[in-house]
């Protein structure tokens, strides 16, 4: 009789469970597969364990990249580059980012930058054809449209 109370007292004030963090690369793998409710899931899981920092917020900027919210992945991703300039998908999906919220100021450069690295994907070629395009450089998008079309010529 006496341990039935207090058992419903231990269980009253047991603290609550702490959410399952996985690494970050199982989020970023997650979010790569397509599964973004499961990287939500995750990255939220890490931010509540108290995860803060550029590696968080690349994944914010992933993850809204990969739903499609251009504009809140594109002052995600120019955050990332203040600190790492030196990583041309950065670069890529900043442009791809600026392209397709029509920000031009903002996606020419990001990439031209983005065509820069020895490797730069097809996307970013395609994007930079795409913003030429746009302001009727014949020229820059004859190039890299056709660059796109060498590095994946089933894709561009």
């Amino acid at each position: 009789m006496i341990l039935l109370p207090a058992a419903i007292a231990a269980a009253t004030f047991a603290p609550p469970a702490q959410p399952q963090v996985q690494p970050l690369s199982e989020a970023a793998h997650a979010i790569e597969a397509g599964r973004l409710q499961q990287a939500r899931i995750m990255i939220g899981n890490a931010v509540k364990a108290g995860q803060r920092g550029p590696a968080i917020d690349r994944l914010l900027a992933d993850l809204a990249y990969a739903g499609g919210d251009y504009a809140k992945a594109l002052p995600a991703y120019l955050q990332a580059l203040v600190g790492n300039s030196g990583d041309a998908l950065l670069y890529e999906r900043a442009g791809i980012s600026a392209l397709q919220t029509r920000n031009m100021a903002q996606a020419e450069p990001l990439l031209e930058r983005a065509t820069k690295f020895p490797n730069a994907t097809w996307r970013a070629w395609n994007a930079r054809g795409a913003a030429a395009d746009f302001r009727s450089d014949w020229a820059v998008a004859d190039e890299s449209y056709g660059r796109a079309a060498e590095l994946a010529p089933q894709r561009a």
